[in-house]
């Protein structure tokens, strides 16, 4: 799969074209565009991408940046146990998350987990600041924002949205959210 991304990331750098064919180095036809993945990913790695093909600063760049997104995952996931009273069990969850071998290891290969993680941390956390009863319209503005870039690396979450407008709608003590849960949506 880590070579469809960078194909992916290549063309949407060098071509304006979202497509997996390969095209580095001599002169090809433009790539025809295609959509067998979804776009978040690739995008995130074109940002990586020098003006040749992948080499070893390619690597390098794209490590770090996923090795800070593994940090950014666990600092997230201590906000969003924060949460949960009392602080003992944040500060345990947020031990769990930062010793978890799979946040290190993943820095070294091309997934789009370790975007998808920090996303989805991001968009829970922005999702208790909209739910809670002092939540602001841009709270739910900014969980659908989250949600909806979060959705674009990977598509599992797709249905959150639906479910969280017929839990507004069918449960009376949410009722009154229903303005947010339509801004977020």
């Amino acid at each position: 799969h880590a070579v469809k991304y960078v194909f992916y990331a290549n063309n949407l750098k060098h071509h304006d074209t979202f497509s997996r064919v390969q095209t580095f180095g001599g002169a090809h036809a433009a790539p025809v565009p295609d959509k067998l993945t979804l776009p978040g990913y690739p995008w995130f790695v074109s940002k990586f991408l020098g003006d040749g093909p992948p080499d070893r600063m390619f690597l390098l760049r794209i490590e770090i940046a996923q090795a800070l997104l593994g940090v950014a995952a666990t600092l997230l996931a201590f906000l969003v146990a924060l949460r949960l009273p009392p602080f003992g069990w944040a500060f345990a969850a947020g031990v769990l998350v930062a010793t978890q071998p799979h946040l290190v290891v993943i820095s070294d290969y091309l997934l789009t987990e370790t975007l998808f993680t920090p996303l989805v941390l991001a968009f829970v956390l922005a999702f208790l600041h909209a739910a809670a009863p002092e939540g602001k319209k841009w709270h739910a503005a900014v969980t659908g924002l989250l949600l909806g870039v979060a959705c674009l690396v990977r598509p599992q979450l797709q249905v959150v949205p639906w479910l969280v407008l017929l839990a507004v709608c069918f449960v009376p003590r949410l009722r009154p959210r229903l303005k947010q849960a339509a801004l977020g949506c």
